[in-house]
């Protein structure tokens, strides 16, 4: 049973895996400054290798670029379909491979951009219909979808297990191990020998479980349990090989992940309450989180964690509240944040040196 927590969860699950055309149309009254394109929220956001940044869906179609040099704003094609809770994978071609997501329903649809003609087209599709998953470049090139969730025929919501690989060099898919959980709005990060550590989400409830992928054996192993149940949490590999999780549903709880040890060690706590929030490794080693949601409150609020003290410090207020927003780290060392809830579409950029926000 999900228990006293179960309103703080089921509106994480409403805002972050079933947006809705209503929802967005809302998004879109709330008009603050809007240099991006096109409002959203529960998008992706791209580091292409010549700096700039590609942004896709949330509640649209459309896509769009950021150069950092002239820190303007241009269209980016359209895809075939509009998306939101899907992935979006930089690809050892310079390619960016989206698969899946929702706005009237889960898809299985792919589609690849190339930056180099500025164009769409479709790729094979995935296996499984899937939305809330999460896409892992792995260093053979292959790239691992695991978890999400999906709907039968009578629309019901129907938690996976399954994982698959797409391999770009002869644009097919193939299944590989199941999880050894159902979940998803899980996060999956590539850890430095490779092996990807999957952990937290939600299968009806809030989850502890935490599990390594192997693809040198493709299989899957259990890790030691965090020590919280999570789920709108955000994983981020520190420059020490550790993961850092932090916050969730209801929670300012932190911790970090040692692969070695395979164990989990509480850091300090944040100074705030966040989940739908985002989490960016600074070239410094700090850690810097940015907003998020706590029910019915939006945040502008930010700190950041410092991995030698494993504290917790108040950095400064970003200009807009935002959630479910995407948090970019630039050539230049600056933050790109985008969108969100609650935002208007603002974009603004974080300078690490000054501590300081400012509008593109």
């Amino acid at each position: 049973m999900i228990g006293s927590g179960g309103v703080v969860v089921a509106l994480v699950l409403v805002v972050f895996c079933l947006l809705t055309l209503i929802g967005y149309r809302a998004l879109q009254a709330v008009r603050r400054v809007q240099p991006v394109l096109v409002e959203r929220a529960g998008q992706t956001a791209t580091s292409l290798r010549d700096g700039t940044v590609l942004v896709v869906g949330g509640g649209s179609a459309t896509a769009e670029l950021y150069d950092p040099g002239t820190q303007h704003w241009r269209a980016a094609g359209t895809m075939a379909a509009a998306r939101t809770n899907h992935t979006a994978t930089l690809l050892d071609t310079g390619n960016v491979l989206v698969t899946g997501g929702n706005l009237d329903g889960n898809t299985s649809d792919a589609e690849m951009y190339d930056p180099r003609t500025n164009r769409w087209h479709d790729v094979a599709p995935l296996p499984t219909n899937r939305s809330c998953h999460t896409a892992t470049l792995l260093p053979s090139g292959l790239v691992l979808i695991a978890g999400g969730r999906a709907r039968d025929g009578a629309k019901n919501v129907i938690f996976l297990d399954s994982a698959e690989l797409y391999d770009p060099a002869t644009n097919r898919w193939q299944a590989t191990a199941a999880l050894h959980q159902r979940r998803d709005s899980h996060t999956a990060t590539l850890l430095m020998d490779g092996r990807v550590l999957v952990a937290g989400g939600y299968d009806g409830d809030k989850l502890d479980s935490a599990e390594i992928y192997d693809p040198n054996n493709a299989i899957w192993q259990v890790a030691a349990p965090m020590g919280a149940y999570r789920v709108g949490h955000t994983a981020t590999l520190l420059a020490n090989g550790e993961i850092l999780i932090a916050g969730g549903a209801a929670i300012n709880s932190a911790e970090t992940y040692d692969p070695s040890a395979n164990s989990w060690s509480n850091t300090g706590p944040m100074l705030a309450t966040r989940m739908l929030h985002s989490a960016t490794l600074l070239r410094a080693g700090q850690v810097l989180v940015c907003g998020g949601s706590q029910g019915k409150t939006t945040l502008a609020s930010t700190e950041s964690y410092d991995p030698q003290s494993h504290l917790w410090h108040a950095t400064a207020t970003m200009l807009t509240p935002r959630s479910a927003h995407t948090a970019t780290l630039l050539p230049n060392g600056f933050v790109l944040v985008v969108g969100g809830f609650f935002s208007g579409g603002a974009s603004e950029l974080y300078d690490p040196t000054t501590g300081a926000w400012q509008q593109p």
